[in-house]
């Protein structure tokens, strides 16, 4: 059974006064309470470092708009209406941590559909979940190779959404080091693939043929069936300088000395170069550290940081 919106208000509000923070696994669970909500996602998934998951929310009735609300009249609401009779609803951010709830915990970011087709972006000010449209949200959990993350929503008896991460070593799989220069390494997902090789052993026999009264040669095939077995290895990103580049959803190649990544989806992935309109980022390794450098909209490269010698690299 489905919540008023004004239910679901003041449940988000005895959070905020109980706990000091709503989280969006708070949010998440209130709003898919609401008149006309409902949602799909994705379930069990292997993953090594950055791992993925997707919620399809359609909205029948209640549009849901998000923003902040500082230092403005609506400060200390969290879910409420601008105008009495309206079918839109707003969620002020201020009040909302970035928090999903998962076992072990570990940090978790909402992304939502960019320009380009399989670009992403954090949430900004005036995203909306729109009636009668398909709203996607996109999670990306950082966990540490060898957890296995519960990821969860639960309210009551009808919000019950609680996948896992599992790690790739789940699979039998190992990763392996290549090393490519002294300050950086490729990372391989390997595992064994095993198949059966198919021989035939050909015998030709004498028979008598009574018949005719003569001998006949007649071949015989004997099948033989071997289990066989190879390495399948994948390369899910590289180490610079003891510090992961893991590529989620990014194709990287090494570029001498230099490590160049390329949103998938929107780039061809089959060449190590960087065509005009692709989403590219080429980390640039140095005596002084490794710079991270981006196309800008005139295709020409451009860094943002001076240094990432301090700080774990990573795909944003």
């Amino acid at each position: 059974m489905s919540k008023s919106w004004q239910e679901v208000s003041a449940i988000l509000l005895a959070v905020l006064v109980g706990t000091g923070v709503i989280t969006y696994t708070d949010l998440f669970s209130g709003l898919f309470e609401l008149k006309g909500m409902s949602y799909v996602y994705t379930e069990d998934s292997y993953c090594y470092r950055d791992c993925e998951a997707y919620i399809n929310v359609t909205t029948t009735y209640w549009r849901v708009c998000f923003a902040h609300y500082e230092d403005t009249k609506y400060e200390n609401e969290t879910l409420f209406k601008k105008v009495s009779r309206s079918r839109t609803l707003h969620i002020n951010l201020n009040n909302i941590d970035n928090v999903i709830t998962t076992e072990p915990r570990v940090e978790v970011d909402w992304l939502v559909p960019a320009r380009g087709k399989g670009n992403w972006r954090p949430l900004k000010d005036g995203d909306c979940w729109d009636r009668l449209k398909t709203n996607k949200i996109k999670l990306i959990g950082h966990k540490e190779p060898g957890q296995t993350i519960k990821w969860s929503f639960k309210t009551g008896e009808y919000i019950d959404i609680d996948p896992l991460w599992i790690d790739v070593s789940e699979l039998n799989t190992t990763i392996k080091n290549v090393t490519i220069t002294d300050k950086i390494t490729q990372l391989d997902s390997c595992r064994d693939i095993y198949y059966d090789e198919i021989t035939y052993k050909k015998d030709i026999k004498e028979i008598w043929d009574n018949e005719n009264k003569t001998n006949v040669n007649v071949t015989i095939l004997t099948k033989i069936i071997t289990e066989k077995s190879r390495e399948v290895c994948e390369k899910i990103g590289f180490e610079i300088e003891d510090k992961k580049l893991i590529e989620y959803n990014h194709c990287c190649f090494y570029l001498d000395d230099s490590v160049l990544c390329k949103l998938k989806g929107h780039a061809d992935c089959n060449n190590a170069y960087c065509s005009s309109g692709e989403n590219c980022q080429l980390f640039n390794v140095t005596k002084e550290g490794t710079i991270k450098y981006e196309r800008n909209s005139e295709n020409i490269w451009q860094t943002k940081s001076n240094s990432y010698k301090s700080e774990r690299i990573e795909l944003q």
